[in-house]
Parts: C-alpha cells; structure tokens; sequence
C-alpha cells in the first residue's frame, strides 16, 4: 500500500507513537536500544500529522527495525 493511502492514524496511536520517540532518538539509535524488545512493529501502517514522527517511524518500520528470528531458522 502506498503511504498516502493509508489511513490517518487515530489520536491513540498517533499519541504512543509519539511516546515512542519522545527522547530525542533517530530512528537507527530507537533501533539499537530497543530492537530486541519488539516483537511486532505496527506504528508503520499509518500516516501521521507531525513529519518529523512520521519520518522516524517510516524509517523504523521499513529497516532499522527488524522481525525477530525464530529458534532454528
């Protein structure tokens, strides 16, 4: 789905998405710290009214962020 298709997303997500990156991190460091206590990423599947939160969590949703593996795969 393209990004200006997706929907806009609600005060609730918009506001823990915000939470998220409320320390100041660029997406790669978020990802450094936090990567290994993710296990689904789903902030990414909206558009956001602020650019700056909407960059970061492009950013994080599409690569500084990744699955987690499973056991023997």
């Amino acid at each position: 789905m393209r990004l200006d298709e997706r929907p806009l997303a609600d005060p609730g997500r918009a506001s823990m998405a915000a939470i998220l990156f409320s320390e100041g991190l660029s997406p790669e460091e978020y990802a450094a710290r936090y990567a290994h206590t993710i296990y689904c990423f789903s902030l990414g599947e909206c558009r956001y009214a602020d650019p700056a939160l909407a960059y970061s969590l492009r950013k994080a949703a599409t690569g500084s962020i990744r699955p987690a593996r499973r056991a023997g795969r």
